[in-house]
Order: C-alpha cells, then structure tokens, then sequence
C-alpha cells in the first residue's frame, strides 16, 4: 500500500516534470504552457497512483489491471492536444505543443507508477529536443523566408492582386493583411503581407520580389519586413 510520503513525492516529481517542459512552450509562446502542461503531469500522475491504489482497495474481488486507468490517459489526452494545432491554408502549426502534451501524460505516468529515473530521463530528453533541436531547425531555415511583406503604390489594387495571385500559386502561398491608403490623385498605398507557407529560399525569394517589381501598374516597391 503506497503511503502519503510516496504518494507526496510521486506527484512532486510530476508537477516538476509538467513544469520544466510547459516553462520551455512558455517561452515559446505556445498555447500549451506552464499551468496547462503542469496540470496534465499531475493529472496523470494522480490516475496512475489511483489505479495502483484501486489494486489494493478490490484485492481477492477483481481482477483489476492497475494500468487500464493510465491507458485511458494515454489514449484520451488527444483532445487537449488538438486543441493546440492550428491550420493556416496549407501549413499546420500546433503539432509540437500537441505532441509535448502527450509526452508530458507519459511522463506524468511513469512518475505515478514509481519510475523516477525512466521519468527524469525522459524529461531530460524532451527538453533537449524542444531547446537544442529547435536552434538547429532554425540555422537549418536561416537563408530561407517565410513572409514577404510589400509596401508599394498602385492606381488599381484588384488589377494587382489578380496578378500577384497568378505570380504565386495557392500551394505556395497566399496573400494576407492588405492596409491601404489614400494618397494625392487616384494613388493608393499599400501595405500586403506574403504568406509562404513553405520556407522560400533566397533565390527564390529574390526572383518573386523581381517578378513583383515588374507587375504593371505598380510603383516604389520595397520590402519593410524581411523575414
């Protein structure tokens, strides 16, 4: 029979565990952070001791399996973690924080079942690929550009965008956030936001940004924001 102290620790450990990777997705600015993550450890910390507990309550009465509770944790906790993906046209964003919350269940298992060590190395690892992982996909992506965004002016903004839409096709990109203003005579100005949703490489970014320049009817193209 587990004691207070073991069940204490057990839980302890959990919220430890839930905490280190939620602070990593805090500071990433993710949905699923600190207080979400922690909660989830501890919630499937406190299953799992349940279900050890529930073995000794229904002793010589049922054949109760202990890990059935944490199975239903492991397979159930896919809903918060959908709650977390997003989809902008073509891209999906989410999937990490979806795939942390999983994790985290299981980590938050294994600290309930009594495997410290399997739940401290697991928690180790994890952050790794969160922290280190992530730098490394980002020196991989440094010479590529994820956005375009275009301050030019133009007398007519449909005939433009008409013909940025056939310059970049829908399984590429997509246009986003047009601000425009009104300036002596017909002029307007424009502001337009490029949405790619595939990392452009910069030659490819340069030959778009060309072929832009090129558009009849606009004038004083510049990029404002690189990416």
């Amino acid at each position: 029979m587990l004691g207070w102290k073991e069940i204490l620790l057990r839980i302890t450990l959990a919220i430890i565990i839930g905490g280190i990777i939620g602070w990593e997705r805090e500071k990433a600015n993710r949905p699923a952070g600190f207080r979400t993550l922690s909660l989830v450890s501890v919630g499937a910390a406190v299953v799992t001791i349940t279900g050890y507990l529930s073995v000794y309550q229904f002793l010589g009465l049922s054949s109760f399996d202990p890990n059935r509770m944490a199975a239903q944790v492991v397979s159930g906790i896919g809903f918060l973690g959908a709650g977390t993906i997003l989809r902008e046209g073509f891209s999906v964003r989410g999937l990490t924080t979806a795939a942390s919350v999983w994790t985290v269940a299981c980590l938050g298992i294994a600290a309930g079942a009594g495997y410290p060590l399997a739940a401290a190395i697991g928690t180790v690892i994890i952050f790794v690929v969160l922290r280190i992982f992530n730098s490394i996909e980002k020196r991989m992506h440094q010479n590529k550009h994820k956005e375009m965004v275009l301050d030019f002016s133009c007398k007519n903004i449909t005939k433009i965008l008409v013909a940025l839409s056939r310059m970049i096709p829908e399984s590429k990109g997509t246009i986003q956030d047009i601000v425009m203003e009104k300036q002596e005579g017909k002029m307007l100005s424009v502001v337009l936001k490029i949405k790619f949703y595939i990392p452009i490489a910069e030659n490819e970014y340069n030959n778009i940004y060309e072929e832009i320049q090129e558009v009849e009817g606009i004038e004083n193209v510049e990029i404002i924001v690189p990416f």
